[in-house]
């Protein structure tokens, strides 16, 4: 499983993986926080927004 985030500033998502509790770490949010975005360059700080949990991402075939 998968939680997505968006980018507030342009859409762009970002797919970030599960632990087997089906939670994210602390140190996965923390990266993620200070990270840009790969599409429109937007400043990590408070750009991120959680948007949906999804079992696999565009590309991956068939993974739970």
């Amino acid at each position: 499983m998968y939680f997505v985030f968006v980018c507030r500033k342009c859409g762009h998502l970002l797919y970030t993986k599960a632990n087997e509790s089906g939670a994210i770490k602390v140190s996965v949010l923390d990266e993620l926080a200070g990270r840009e975005c790969p599409n429109c360059g937007e400043q990590g700080e408070e750009n991120w927004a959680l948007g949906f949990k999804a079992k696999n991402f565009p590309g991956e075939d068939g993974e739970s």
